[in-house]
């Protein structure tokens, strides 16, 4: 499988946060599938994906977050949403997957996908 061709970019955050309307935060693409590998320079707990999706606009999407057998999904449906879980999954390397919702009538806008430890963003996805 290719890394992150076009589909995904993924973005390691050292810096503050972007805001949504900064020139540093384009406008939300719409991707309605797609799948990437988050690799980081040394293993992070993860506890919390949050997926965030463009101006909160109606649609469904599912996100799944998977390391080695463990796996977490997050279904939007309406507005954006976040999972928390307990234990955290730790790891290098995380498989961020994005797919419509085929049952759906309309695909979500999904902005972006955020990885977190207690709160604080890990890693951002950006489809």
């Amino acid at each position: 499988m290719r890394r992150v061709r076009g589909m995904l970019a993924v973005l390691a955050l050292l810096a503050g946060p972007a805001r949504a309307d900064s020139p540093s935060h384009p406008a939300a693409r719409c991707t309605q599938a797609a799948i990437a590998d988050v690799v980081l320079a040394a293993p992070v707990p993860v506890d919390e994906i949050r997926v965030l999706v463009a101006g909160n606009a109606p649609g469904a999407a599912e996100v799944t977050l998977e390391v080695g057998s463990a796996d977490r999904v997050v279904h939007v449906n309406g507005g954006s949403r976040g999972l928390s879980f307990w234990p955290p999954i730790t790891a290098s390397t995380f498989r961020v997957s994005l797919f419509p919702d085929l049952a759906a009538s309309r695909d979500a806008c999904v902005d972006r996908i955020e990885l977190r430890r207690a709160g604080t963003r890990v890693a951002t996805i950006v489809p």
